[in-house]
């Protein structure tokens, strides 16, 4: 029985022992990760200009934990030590964030998105005067949101809060450099819809011309090759079909007129348009070959 008791005792007083030795080990750790995030401050304190007193008074309240812990060690109280350990090791792990993201994330809230938001606005003001439609974009709404966001993480930052800070503002600046690309494909889009506009214009009318001058001749063919409806059925065919592009046609050209799309659209719908005037300038071809093999 006095061996079990003594055997135990041991026990506590070995678990102490060791206690103190990792409480100790782990607290010069500390220490050195402290001194080295003192120092970081230090040398560019003016990184750190918005959160002055706030990352100050967290540093006395470092200091006054290594303080306690001592005060503690010589008091024995090693239940204490353990929970002023884990507070130095979770304040400084906090302190080790903010010294690493507050400069990217000021430099991000203060100058890098700021910059790219007014030269995001100036290029969709420039190109809203020449004609373009970018509302689909939602520029301003998206820059006014920028900035509350922007706002709110100076806030939280102000109070030592960095949690995905500097992520939601790198997804922020990524946002606006991509209105560039969106920028250039309206560019682009409008270019094609201007080439497709013009040469569909072109393509009808030759269309309607050739369909026309074949459909007086209808009377003439069918007299001469004794023609059944089936066999001209494809000239009003090609006719009703030309008549759904045009007006087709008329209505892209109407958007275009009311601004209504982006030019990233109208040159789709264009698109659109143009294939179909291929695919009834084959059938018009097939028509004409038809009717020339019975001339032949």
């Amino acid at each position: 029985y006095l061996k079990t008791k003594a055997d135990y005792l041991l026990g506590e007083i070995r678990e102490i022992t060791l206690s103190e030795e990792r409480n100790r080990e782990k607290i010069t750790k500390l220490k050195a990760e402290y001194r080295a995030i003192a120092s970081a401050y230090h040398e560019n304190i003016n990184d750190f200009v918005r959160i002055k007193n706030p990352i100050e008074l967290q540093f006395e309240n470092t200091d006054k934990l290594f303080s306690a812990f001592e005060a503690a060690m010589d008091k024995n109280s090693y239940t204490e030590v353990g929970k002023i350990v884990k507070a130095i090791d979770t304040i400084i792990s906090n302190l080790k964030i903010i010294i690493e993201e507050t400069k990217p994330i000021c430099q991000f809230g203060e100058v890098s998105i700021p910059k790219i938001m007014d030269d995001i606005l100036f290029k969709a003001k420039r190109m809203n005067n020449e004609g373009y439609n970018l509302e689909y974009l939602n520029i301003n709404y998206n820059v006014e949101e920028a900035n509350k966001k922007i706002q709110n993480i100076f806030d939280r930052l102000n109070v030592l809060d960095v949690e995905d800070s500097l992520f939601e503002l790198k997804t922020m600046y990524d946002y606006f450099d991509s209105l560039y690309s969106d920028f250039d494909k309206e560019k682009a889009a409008r270019k094609q819809y201007e080439d497709l506009s013009g040469a569909n214009l072109k393509r009808c009318n030759k269309l309607e011309n050739i369909n026309n001058a074949l459909y007086k001749k209808m009377d003439e063919l069918v007299y001469s090759y004794d023609l059944v409806d089936e066999d001209t059925s494809i000239v009003e065919i090609i006719k009703n079909e030309l008549l759904e592009v045009r007006e087709s046609y008329d209505n892209i050209i109407n958007l275009y007129r009311n601004k209504t799309l982006p030019y990233s659209k109208l040159s789709v719908e264009m698109e659109i348009v143009n294939d179909k005037i291929g695919e009834l300038e084959d059938k018009l071809t097939t028509a004409i070959r038809q009717f020339g093999n019975l001339k032949e």
